[in-house]
């Protein structure tokens, strides 16, 4: 081995040039990867700086035909939390996005800010404590009515930026684009939330996100529980789907399979299948380009005697014409 350092040694004396190249360019290299790795493990590899943060499951939709990946709406989270038994608990949150910030109420002056909406258990759940007041409860959202109370809770940085880390602050008032916020809390130190980047500088309930962005107030209530299918949809390999009630299950339907699928009634002595779209009273009759597609009437009819055939039942056969 010492051999080989004295061979080296010799070799850079007598083409320094080149030594040093090589030297540079390979500490170059080192100290680049070192930042890339430090980077991606700061941004993505580690965990959010919450309590328990393994066991943080994130649920979204997924919506055809780009498979474009998406939250769900406020009406799949209440008809999600209210109707799941595999969690502890379920939290609701918006990403944080930049609106218009005043204060009131003196302090905080014009400025543009990240705002995030989050459920009553947000900071509960994960293990926040206030650094001044207290934090958003179950109380403040009012989940039922979807009409909030309008309080906020300042990010521990805009706090110390905005009033100087004064405990006055709480009790204050500060504008969201316009929609008048009295501040109760002060987050912990660096709390980000789920998020992994920012803090958010303000965090009102979920419920108040309309008013904030200009929604109508009921909009929250707009979008129905049903379309908590797209979930499974946009992965178009659906063999299956369990539902409730006939339209629940044409949500599947007709976004994965129309034509294609048959709606099948469980628990009733004798087999019975449909179509898988409605009266389509529309196009009954009609010919041209308003003629009915019979696709979902064939595949009604070949499931139908598909199921009978297998309960041990006279052998079936049928064609269609």
């Amino acid at each position: 081995m010492w051999q080989d350092i004295r061979a080296a040694v010799r070799g850079f004396r007598q083409s320094p040039g080149f030594a040093f190249t090589a030297l540079a360019t390979l500490t170059l290299a080192i100290a680049a990867n070192s930042t890339v790795f430090s980077l991606l493990n700061a941004l993505v590899g580690r965990d959010a700086d919450v309590r328990d943060p393994r066991s943080l499951v994130q649920i979204s939709s997924i919506a055809p035909p780009q498979n474009v990946e998406s939250g769900l709406t406020y009406a799949m989270y209440d008809d999600f939390k209210r109707r799941q038994q595999a969690f502890s608990s379920v939290i609701g949150w918006r990403s944080n996005g930049i609106y218009n910030i005043d204060g009131i109420d003196g302090g905080a002056q014009h400025s543009r800010g990240l705002v995030a909406a989050v459920s009553g258990n947000f900071f509960d759940e994960l293990g926040a404590r206030a650094a001044a007041g207290r934090l958003l409860a179950e109380s403040d959202i009012h989940e039922p009515s979807v009409e909030p109370s309008m309080v906020a809770v300042l990010g521990h940085a805009f706090w110390r930026r905005a009033f100087a880390s004064d405990s006055a602050a709480i009790g204050r008032r500060v504008s969201v684009e316009g929609t008048a916020f009295t501040v109760i809390g002060v987050a912990p130190p660096h709390f980000l939330g789920l998020g992994m980047y920012i803090e958010p500088d303000v965090t009102v309930p979920l419920t108040a996100f309309p008013k904030i962005a200009g929604y109508a107030p009921g909009s929250l209530l707009t979008n129905p529980a049903d379309t908590f299918f797209a979930k499974h949809l946009g992965r178009r390999d659906l063999g299956v789907v369990v539902a409730m009630y006939h339209d629940q299950g044409l949500i599947a339907a007709k976004r994965d399979g129309i034509g294609g699928a048959a709606n099948v009634t469980l628990g009733l002595p004798f087999v019975r299948s449909s179509v898988d779209h409605g009266t389509a009273f529309d196009r009954a009759w009609k010919g041209g380009a308003k003629r009915p597609d019979p696709a979902g009437l064939a595949t009604a009819v070949r499931v139908g005697a598909d199921l009978a055939n297998r309960a041990g039942r006279r052998r079936l056969e049928w064609t269609w014409p």
